[in-house]
């Protein structure tokens, strides 16, 4: 069963601010990682996996320090589980797209297939934590929760205002012909909710499938 878009809303409040923090950081870095001139000579996908790897190491030390929450790095890609509600991936965004590779991993992902897992009572629900540049890739316009309903569309999406945006409320799901229901969440830096039964990371893979 997916999470309800209330959920959802709940959820975000908790962790906003960490999320916000770990991309937000991760671009100022990626940023100054490269020289101009380095930069120029550079594949656009290798910016990238660059800006994905900061954003999941940021991650991991954003959230370590919370009881419950686990960290699995198999196959080269973090999954951060919230137990027992919502299995999380970050992910870049474009013209409101995700990319990825096509394995049954992550189609079993994008289309909630149940994913059981140690001590959850209950399928966890798919969520990904995505951000998108402006076109030179030195701003994020956007970071928000999406709940993934296949290929195209999602059940909902809860937008994370960014730190140079005004604070709106909470709004209610804008009804449209696709599983697709938006409501903004304002970050809440200093409301953490506690989980129990904490482990650390996984395991790597030897080999990776997906970025």
């Amino acid at each position: 069963m997916v999470a309800s878009l209330e959920d959802a809303q709940e959820f975000v409040l908790d962790y906003a601010q960490r999320f916000l923090d770990a991309i937000i950081s991760a671009n100022e870095e990626q940023k100054t990682s490269l020289s101009p001139r380095a930069r120029a000579k550079t594949k656009k996908r290798s910016i990238s996996s660059l800006m994905n790897d900061i954003v999941a190491f940021n991650l991991i030390e954003k959230l370590s320090d919370i009881p419950g929450i686990k960290f699995d790095l198999s196959y080269n890609q973090l999954k951060i589980i919230f137990s027992p509600n919502f299995i999380l991936k970050c992910k870049k965004s474009e013209n409101g797209k995700i990319s990825y590779i096509n394995t049954q991993s992550m189609f079993d992902f994008m289309h909630q297939l149940p994913t059981m897992l140690p001590n959850m009572p209950s399928p966890a629900t798919n969520i990904f934590l995505v951000y998108e540049w402006n076109k030179t890739r030195t701003e994020i316009n956007k970071v928000a929760i999406q709940c993934p309903a296949g290929k195209h569309s999602n059940f909902w999406e809860v937008p994370i205002a960014l730190p140079s945006e005004p604070l709106p409320q909470i709004t209610n799901p804008i009804p449209t012909a696709t599983p697709l229901e938006t409501g903004r969440v304002i970050p809440k830096p200093k409301k953490i909710k506690k989980l129990k039964n904490s482990k650390g990371l996984g395991n790597n893979e030897q080999h990776g499938k997906e970025n």
